[in-house]
């Protein structure tokens, strides 16, 4: 105790005259200080153009952004501590996905000043939040890089990534190295426990509440594995996980009533609830920050009436997110958002050869989402994204729905274009008294070949039955859809 404290008295010494060619305390390159949404209390950032990926997005050195009263500088504000001649403090990094491989653009880097709020599960509008009175912060490129100045000496230094209501802090030893080099003045690339990367449980930060559907024609609870979400975050409705899974119908039958049989669909010995259950109202979706839809290998319509569809939508309107793959496009082209696009009344198969989907660089996300993905080494020589098990539900978008990355020409008799990545915000249209708050995305492709990559939908249970190999291209392009897209309206 006696030697740290002699050494971060040495550390923190400064002459009066290096002080006077300080920031002011609690100065930041990309964070507002401000009262919270009452979703998390803290700071509201308006992200619905959002900073682009490096932008700044708050105040300036000598802006006030320290715990306490304004213009005052208490808690590790006091550990922000000069540089002459216009030097720095700042630590280097790359924010990954929960399984540490995939690098995330977009994400909040903060140091916080003071104690992390709770963050809110279930719909809402509210905007994107960061709590702890940040004192210094910086946004990640389409790399996943991040330089996060004005950072405060000494051990432990906790650093926050947050992409929406994803939230992990790790802490950052600020202090000299075995060689006795300072990190005061310097710019370092510090390595935390685990990595600047997302939770993949509970313990280790805010995971948003997910309703998962499992379903015959592809297995997006396998995928969330791969993604990193630990096994035990898989549970049922009422459970503490963060994934509650849901029972969907399959194209196979089991005793003629087209549904798998229970045993592979069980948390323990508990059976998955239907998913009918899920998406019967408004209220028993609201609790969910989003909301996962696995194709279920036909569209069921029976299973999904016009109450339910439109219980969906008023989710989604409500700030709820909704991601969706193949067959459930059935709740978009007979819901609200029917005339958002040319849909096919007979969707088409495109096998398993992998189509080129060209990325459409028309709006400023999809631009962002090309940097992203040639960083993540998603795109082809040709700077395409190759995409396996590809559809053809969709052939173009309308009004404010955006075509993400479409196939020009699909390989099949019909041919024509084939969106492959959509998504749409609602309400529709939105207006001054409804703004944009919720955001559904569609993949017309399967995340998964069930016959070759994961089990589970060829009898075999959840979780045993999931392949946990590395994400090919599409699925990359998936998960950017997933956290991403989605995270800050």
């Amino acid at each position: 105790m006696r030697r740290s404290a002699v050494l971060l008295l040495g550390l923190f010494a400064v002459s009066a005259s290096a002080l006077l060619l300080a920031p002011g305390c609690g100065g930041s390159n990309a964070e507002p200080s401000g009262g919270g949404d009452g979703n998390e209390g803290g700071a509201d950032i308006d992200t619905g153009t959002g900073p682009g990926p490096g932008e700044e997005a708050g105040p300036g050195p000598g802006e006030d952004g320290g715990g306490g009263d304004s213009g005052q500088c208490t808690g590790l504000c006091r550990q922000q501590l000069p540089c002459p001649n216009g030097g720095d403090t700042v630590i280097t990094g790359t924010v990954y996905d929960p399984m540490g491989k995939v690098p995330l653009p977009n994400v909040m880097v903060y140091v916080p000043n003071a104690p992390l709020g709770p963050v809110g599960d279930g719909a809402s509008c509210a905007k994107c939040s960061y709590s702890g009175s940040p004192l210094t912060s910086a946004v990640t490129d389409a790399a996943g890089h991040f330089s996060l100045p004005h950072m405060p000496l000494g051990a432990g230094i906790p650093v926050v990534t947050q992409l929406g209501k994803w939230r992990r802090e790790v802490p950052v030893d600020m202090l000299p190295n075995s060689a006795g080099q300072s990190p005061h003045c310097a710019t370092t690339a510090p390595t935390p426990p685990g990595g600047f990367r997302l939770p993949r449980n509970r313990a280790e930060g805010n995971i948003p509440l997910m309703a998962l559907s499992t379903g015959g024609g592809d297995s997006l609870e396998c995928f969330m594995r791969r993604v990193g979400i630990e096994d035990t975050e898989f549970g049922i409705k009422g459970g503490p996980q963060r994934i509650h899974l849901y029972k969907g119908e399959d194209q196979e039958t089991d005793a003629g009533n087209g549904l798998r049989a229970r045993s592979q669909f069980e948390a323990g010995s508990v059976p998955f609830p239907l998913s009918t259950s899920l998406w019967s109202s408004l209220d028993t979706l609201k609790p969910y920050d989003t909301v996962i839809l696995s194709c279920e290998g036909s569209a069921n319509a029976s299973t999904k009436p016009p109450t339910a569809v439109k219980a969906l939508y008023d989710y989604q309107s409500l700030g709820g997110r909704v991601f969706a793959t193949h067959q459930h496009q059935y709740w978009f082209s007979h819901g609200a958002a029917a005339n958002l696009g040319a849909w096919l009344p007979n969707p088409v198969s495109g096998g398993a050869a992998p189509q080129n989907a060209d990325i459409n660089k028309s709006f400023d996300d999809g631009v962002h989402f090309a940097s992203w993905a040639q960083n993540a080494k998603v795109l082809t020589t040709s700077g395409q994204v190759p995409v396996s098990f590809a559809r053809q539900d969709l052939q173009a978008v309308r009004g404010s729905a955006r075509a993400w990355a479409t196939i020009p020409d699909f390989a099949t008799s019909r041919g024509g274009p084939a969106v492959q990545l959509m998504s749409f915000d609602a309400p529709i249209p939105a207006t001054a008294g409804a703004p944009t708050c919720g955001r559904a995305v569609f993949a017309d492709f399967h995340v998964s070949d069930n016959s070759s990559v994961d089990a589970t939908g060829e009898g075999e249970p959840f979780p045993t039955g999931c392949d946990l190999g590395e994400l090919k291209a599409h699925e990359k392009a998936l998960e950017y859809m997933l956290l991403v897209a989605p995270a800050c309206l």
